[in-house]
């Protein structure tokens, strides 16, 4: 197809089949015909890779990319240097978008003429849909300094705009600039990070505050489970985005963000991650790991420097808990909020 618009880039690994049908389908049904669909095959070992290839078959606008396991970095990366489209957007495998998200999100970018085009993110649990609030105003296009405004909104935690989908991007902004995904994060906060650059060279963006995009909550991934490696992941990505601000002539005003987001990875460290209660480490055992955790310097910095603007009640307990190294109250709030999650 010589005219591409949308080259929507999808990295899949073991994602639920009922979660990747229903995520490939609602690409399908984009009411803007000028796209293509990139399934990015990170190495799955189970269905998922032949999945995609049945919808290829049926669909010449869907083609399937092989690779060796390399992370969701690695596999946007693999999307976006063989994406043919003005545009690109990320659908994560086990998410699925409006049809008329990306036919809506095209006509603005090009419209404004813009080289990030942003929409709302509606949460969607087993019985219930929120939609995530936003301070960004709709249809208002940000320009030069006030890009750097939204650079430090991707650091607010009530923005939700720090995350790689939901966004439409301009594929020539995008390879002129050399924005990839930094392959090293394989996992955590990948999107803040690439948000933060994201922003830092942008001239132009627009927001509509149409909810076009789904994040599915999946009881199975990786956010909503304990894994050492991913809370590891995640210090790493804050390490890398603590340097490049330091490296800012604004490193005093990005630093009260950086610091105030970094206590929500601390409190998600506590209760999503070591009193989880599907972490069925022994009670010492995720205490030892989570004080030894406390103990790193960039963390205890965060407890000990961070502004709480913004921290809600519940959340202000919870650190007031992980300060005063209260863990069997944070065990019982891990169980609590596993039940929350669910009965939504």
């Amino acid at each position: 197809m010589d005219d591409l618009r949308v080259s929507i880039i999808v990295p899949v690994y073991n994602v639920p089949e009922n979660l990747l049908r229903k995520c490939i389908e609602s690409l399908k049904k984009q009411t803007l015909h000028e796209i293509e669909i990139l399934l990015v095959d990170d190495g799955s070992t189970d269905l998922s890779g032949t999945i995609c290839e049945q919808y290829a078959t049926e669909d010449t606008r869907i083609r399937v990319i092989r690779k060796r396991n390399g992370g969701l970095s690695s596999a946007r990366n693999a999307g976006v240097l063989q994406a043919r489209g003005k545009w690109i957007t990320f659908v994560d495998g086990d998410d699925w978008i409006d049809p008329d998200m990306c036919s809506a999100m095209y006509q603005l970018g090009e419209q404004q003429q813009v080289q990030i085009v942003m929409c709302g993110i509606a949460e969607n649990y087993k019985n219930s849909q929120i939609v995530q609030k936003c301070p960004l105003q709709a249809h208002k296009v940000y320009s030069g300094s006030q890009c750097h405004w939204l650079q430090r909104q991707v650091l607010v935690f009530d923005a939700n705009i720090s995350t790689s989908y939901a966004k439409l991007l301009k594929r020539d902004f995008i390879t002129k600039n050399h924005l990839l995904h930094d392959e090293r994060l394989r996992q955590g906060a990948e999107d803040i990070e690439y948000g933060i650059r994201l922003f830092d060279i942008a001239k132009r963006t627009v927001y509509t505050n149409q909810a076009f995009y789904h994040y599915v909550y999946n009881d199975r991934s990786i956010s909503t489970s304990y894994n050492q490696a991913n809370i590891d992941s995640t210090l790493a990505c804050f390490e890398k985005i603590g340097s490049f601000i330091q490296k800012k002539a604004d490193r005093t005003r990005l630093k009260p963000y950086f610091y105030n987001r970094l206590l929500y990875v601390i409190i998600t460290a506590a209760i999503s991650g070591y009193f989880n209660p599907d972490n069925d480490e022994p009670y010492k055992a995720k205490k030892k790991k989570f004080a030894l955790y406390l103990n790193r310097p960039f963390v205890k910095a965060a407890i000990q420097h961070a502004p709480r603007t913004g921290l809600n009640t519940q959340r202000r307990i919870i650190l007031h808990l992980i300060r005063y190294r209260c863990y069997f109250a944070l065990a019982v709030l891990g169980k609590l909020r596993k039940v929350q999650k669910e009965k939504r």
